[in-house]
């Protein structure tokens, strides 16, 4: 049997804080999955399966950009610190059926130095991969661009790394539907629920900023409605506006009347009346 797991990186007390707090509402929806954490602090909790003691990374974007063999299971689903997984994410491991790497589309696109405009900028918070020598490969091509462009431009972010290295690559890539990193400082479109919620530039909880996003489950979209709100967060438009749907209904009915007055006049009313059955769904 394929071994899978969850991967979290938490370099400092403060991410190792967030850790746990994501690690909780992950074992609330997968109780059963393995966790490994690689990390510099001393941890002592039994929802991390596997800890594993990291003391040369550093503690910035740097630490979450992965390297090769860095995971201890075959499928892995890598987290960031700052998420919540609001429900089962077990279909990220079934994707690797046919994929060697999935990630989500980052909501906010730049341009990468060698990358294509048309091409999109992958975020890097949630990401599934199979532990293969072609995406060891990848990884250690990720690393070697986000050193060089650190050292030469001291870019810090690690986005544009991974952009240019999985252009480069000849990896099967799956992009994820947002629904599976929902960044919810950003504008953006949800339909159904919104599974991993990430991001911490919010003074409310996660939890909290969960709650609101799926609030429905209708086509909907969202954005921040206050930084400082601890009850109120996020504003979602559910549907269409009403303005929208009205105006439609009466560019629509309109003409439908104006058709209608048309054929009375030139074909008579045996016409119209075929017509308005027609368009009813009643012929015959």
């Amino acid at each position: 049997m394929v071994s899978t797991g969850i991967l979290y990186i938490a370099i400092g007390a403060e991410y190792l804080r967030e850790a746990k707090v994501s690690v909780e509402s992950l074992r609330e929806c997968m109780p059963d999955v393995s966790v490994a954490l690689i990390t510099d602090q001393s941890v002592d909790d039994e929802r991390f399966d596997r800890v594993i003691s990291e003391r040369s990374l550093p503690d910035d974007y740097g630490s979450s950009t992965l390297w090769p063999d860095i995971s201890p299971f075959e499928r892995t689903i890598f987290l960031d610190t700052d998420t919540y997984v609001y429900s089962d994410i077990s279909e990220l491991f079934d994707v690797l059926d046919e994929s060697d790497l999935a990630a989500a589309i980052a909501p906010n696109q730049n341009t990468v130095e060698g990358v294509p405009n048309a091409c999109v900028e992958y975020n890097t918070g949630v990401v599934s991969f199979r532990s293969t020598e072609r995406v060891n490969a990848f990884f250690d091509a990720w690393q070697h661009r986000y050193e060089t462009w650190r050292e030469e431009r001291e870019l810090s972010r690690n986005q544009p790394s991974f952009t240019k290295a999985l252009y480069e690559s000849d990896l099967n890539v799956c992009p994820l539907a947002t629904r599976y990193n929902c960044k919810s400082h950003f504008p953006g479109y949800l339909t159904g629920e919104a599974k991993v919620i990430h991001g911490r530039r919010h003074s409310a909880s996660l939890p909290t900023v969960a709650e609101a996003l799926n609030s429905t489950q209708e086509k909907r979209v969202h954005r921040p409605r206050s930084y400082f709100s601890t009850t109120s967060p996020i504003h979602i438009y559910e549907g269409l506006p009403l303005r929208y749907r009205l105006e439609k209904s009466m560019a629509h009915y309109s003409g439908l009347v104006s058709d209608g007055v048309s054929i009375l006049r030139n074909e008579g009313v045996r016409s119209l009346y075929r017509s308005t059955r027609s368009y009813l769904g009643q012929d015959g």
